[in-house]
């Protein structure tokens, strides 16, 4: 509106109502303290924009007498011999800058001519509130965009505790401090509320990120990426649903005829939504869970079979929430822990249908038919027999008779490949599979046999982790045709050789491969990524499957609307919880009883019994901290990163520390009073 003003009356400047209002706007705010004797006609058009800019400044933050120069319109903050543009400095004032604002508007509207009813209402009334809560909108947005901040949550007025954290980016929020000197109804606090929930509900409907997108947790330039290397299974094949049904049904028959197992243990459906990638399972006591980024459990999350525990009895089996560290990790080793004697992690998606089975085999021992029986001797025989169909060939047999029932194609994978190659880039391929089962795969995953020429190196059964510690066990030739290994050593890596076995060491120092160029993609975080960006110095980048459907949850409607609602609360309840007057404390109450009820919704979107496989309620799940550590990139598909140039630089999100400003706002999003 100002901008208008300032902008208008091209000719007729000297008498222009336009400067002539900005005039009497400065002397009604700045005490009749202005001189307003315009020099230069294009003056005034070249730097309307910094008039209205720098006024707003004065006119939003500014408490003391300021002097506003017509020859170039800037505000200042006189304070004895210094001169110093009013948005740098630091105000201390008791009077809340939403008051201000009101008044020095209703002085601005006035000399104007223009009146609204509603501000000159007495300070108490709804109708008030109302025009406080939107002329405060639009000054903390305005200097929001201006200075590119947010509002820090930072309150003037009485000592006492006070807010530093990131509140939502929807105008003034009251702290208790504030709302001690005026009195404040539920209903006053409710219609806020409401407002803060709209505008951010409108916010988040206008946002959206493709699930073919690549995220990066920290910076990396790919066209310091001289060398790819890829893991197969989950990395460049990808498989179907079906597979998991196929892995827990060969499982499950084996307990019953050689571990001899109940009958009835058969009967039980195999759910595909039961259990999610990233669960803890308490060996000794036989309970499935999900542990926090601070190892903390997830009370809602923790099931004996497929009963969920109440939070009192999970609290008094463990003594609190806490897992102790070294429970969960290995950290004397540091080399890619995934196992303890107590706490097992299912990190993979072929753990899925194993963590379903351990559940269902718990149901039918524990709760249906009472019997005494050690929870560890049940793990340790789910996991051995689904260790041995996958080592015996059962279940790569059965995926290559029916390789389009349990595969899925990737349609731009070939075209990837041959991206990388043509402009130069070294590829190669280490995986544990082994060697024929790889052939059939990537034949059928690129639709050629001759895959290989793609390839500088191809190591298969490379028993990894192993492969990255154990420096004793050397590389084996392979004859693809005969399948027979060569009792030769192997001294260097050839280009059309297949390799068994070996270790990274003696991969290095063959190749010659420089680490910080090398970026190496595969889906098990511990086995194919911890030991090469944390010792080798590679860049990394996970394949998460699952992360396709978890993002278009995250994105849909409803999604949007539960955790709109989440924010508002926890932001309302943050700012507002030092009230004691009763009916105010009711609201409070209702509020915590509705935030609970947002964190349930949101959970069950995701999983009805463990919720999203990166986030807890209240933080990011183990899983998710462990991604963060050891990739670089991650993604749902390797033929993601086609979106991109080779020379393309991935740049992190900045995440505010609790002690920073919050500079995590879109920058492309035009905030909006909403009215």
């Amino acid at each position: 509106f100002l901008f208008a003003l300032a902008a208008g009356e091209f000719f007729s400047w000297r008498e222009s109502p336009a400067l002539s209002f900005l005039c009497a706007c400065a002397n009604t705010h700045c005490g009749g303290r202005t001189s307003c004797n315009a020099p230069l006609l294009p003056s005034l058009l070249l730097s309307s924009f910094a008039v209205v800019r720098n006024y707003l400044d004065c006119f939003l933050c500014s408490n003391t007498p300021c002097n506003l120069s017509s020859a170039d319109f800037t505000c200042h903050v006189s304070r004895g011999r210094e001169t110093t543009p009013c948005h740098e400095q630091q105000h201390a004032t008791s009077t809340r800058a939403s008051d201000r604002a009101m008044i020095v508007t209703k002085r601005l509207l006035v000399a104007s001519g223009g009146i609204v009813p509603t501000l000159l209402q007495s300070p108490g009334s709804a109708a008030s509130l109302q025009n406080r809560q939107s002329l405060s909108n639009i000054s903390v947005r305005y200097l929001s965009k201006r200075r590119g901040l947010h509002d820090t949550g930072r309150k003037s007025g009485k000592k006492g505790p006070r807010h530093y954290g990131h509140p939502l980016p929807l105008g003034p929020e009251l702290s208790p401090s504030d709302t001690n000197t005026s009195p404040l109804s539920p209903a006053a606090l409710i219609e806020i509320y409401n407002r803060k929930r709209e505008s951010l509900t409108v916010e988040l409907n206008h946002q959206d990120v493709p699930s073919e997108a690549v995220f990066t947790n920290s910076e990396i330039s790919l066209k310091h990426i001289d060398v790819y290397g890829f893991d197969f299974d989950y990395t460049l094949l990808q498989y179907t649903p079906e597979l998991h049904r196929l892995i827990y049904t060969a499982a499950c028959k084996r307990l019953v005829d050689k571990l001899s197992y109940p009958h009835g243990i058969e009967d039980m459906d195999y759910d595909p939504d039961f259990a999610i990638r990233g669960l803890h399972c308490d060996i000794s006591r036989g309970l499935l869970m999900k542990i926090d980024a601070y190892n903390h459990i997830h009370l809602s999350s923790v099931h004996r079979g497929h009963q969920q525990l109440c939070k009192e009895e999970v609290l008094e089996l463990y003594g609190g929430s806490h897992i102790p560290l070294r429970v969960t990790e290995d950290s004397a080793t540091g080399s890619s822990p995934h196992r303890s004697s107590q706490m097992v992690q299912f990190l993979d998606l072929f753990s899925i249908p194993e963590a379903t089975l351990f559940a269902n085999v718990m149901e039918y021992i524990h709760h249906r038919e009472g019997q005494a029986f050690l929870p560890k001797f049940l793990f340790e025989d789910v996991q051995n027999t689904v260790k041995e169909i996958h080592t015996e060939g059962l279940i790569h047999d059965a995926i290559i008779e029916d390789i389009e029932r349990y595969t899925k194609v990737t349609p731009r994978l070939p075209e990837y490949l041959n991206r990388l190659k043509n402009a130069g880039k070294r590829l190669f391929l280490i995986t544990n599979s082994p060697y024929w089962f790889v052939n059939a795969g990537m034949t059928h995953a690129l639709g050629s046999p001759y895959w290989r020429d793609l390839f500088d190196i191809v190591i298969v059964q490379a028993m990894k982790p192993s492969f990255y510690s154990n420096s004793d066990r050397p590389f084996r030739l392979l004859n693809p045709r005969s399948m027979s290994q060569t009792w030769r050593p192997v001294s260097s890596l050839e280009r059309g050789q297949i390799y068994i076995q070996g270790n990274v060491g003696d991969f290095i120092s063959m190749t010659g491969l420089p680490g910080a160029r090398v970026l190496y993609f595969g889906d098990h975080v511990f086995s194919d990524l911890a030991d090469p960006i944390m010792q080798l110095g590679w860049k990394t980048g996970a394949i998460i499957p699952e992360l396709e459907a978890e993002m278009k949850k995250a994105f849909s409607p409803a999604a949007k609307r539960y955790l709109a609602e989440l924010l508002v609360l926890e932001n309302m309840l943050k700012n507002y919880q030092e009230h004691s007057r009763p009916e105010l404390v009711a609201v409070m109450e209702d509020w915590k009883q509705r935030r609970t009820e947002a964190r349930r919704h949101l959970k069950t979107m995701f999983n009805p019994r463990f919720g999203s496989v990166f986030r807890t309620e209240k933080s990011p799940t183990y899983f998710s901290l462990r991604l963060s550590a050891f990739a670089n990139l991650y993604t749902a598909s390797v033929d993601n990163l086609m979106n991109y140039s080779l020379d393309y630089t991935f740049i992190p999100r900045r995440t505010a520390l609790p002690h920073e400003p919050d500079l995590n706002f879109d920058l492309d999003i035009r905030l909006t009073d909403p009215d």
